[in-house]
């Protein structure tokens, strides 16, 4: 069938399986409350588009352009990120523990009041040029070293610090 120059004010509590649709517009247009599993969107612009109170668990974005986008009030548990450009992405207000960085590039980052209890920083991390409250975390790691090595049982960093 083909709907070409067709105006649709409405379509409500239709059923479709295995349905094609292709080069059409919706422009200003709003989908509610409707059941798309295993549907495949693809080659489709979403400019300006908003997603809200959606349920989109076990989805797949590929290759899918999302700049300057927000993202609000989201579940992403056991959410895997892989191969994906973030520059200048702000985090602001996120619960993310037990999560694991592996691979990734997070030189020039800030931490502002952020939860680091428990966290570890394996030994193939590059720290060069990381500070912890203004210190450099070479420096404190090579005191630390040092003091160790030599078989002091009290290390204090902030004493050779203030030095």
């Amino acid at each position: 069938m083909d709907f070409k120059n067709l105006e649709i004010h409405s379509i409500k509590s239709c059923s479709a399986r295995q349905a094609r649709i292709s080069e059409c517009s919706f422009t200003d247009s709003e989908i509610q409350s409707c059941f798309m599993d295993y549907t495949r969107i693809l080659g489709s612009r979403w400019g300006n588009a908003s997603f809200k109170q959606m349920f989109m668990e076990k989805s797949l974005f590929d290759d899918v352009n999302l700049n300057e986008s927000s993202f609000l009030n989201l579940a992403l548990l056991n959410t895997v990120f892989d191969n994906s450009t973030l520059n200048g992405a702000k985090f602001q207000k996120l619960a993310m523990t037990e999560s694991e960085f592996n691979d990734v590039n997070l030189s020039g980052s800030k931490f502002l009041a952020a939860n680091l209890c428990n966290v570890e920083i394996d030994g193939d991390c590059e720290l060069e040029g990381m500070k912890i409250n203004g210190i450099p975390v070479e420096d404190m790691l090579k005191l630390y070293k040092e003091r160790y090595e030599s078989g002091e049982k009290n290390i204090s960093v902030n004493e050779e610090t203030e030095k």
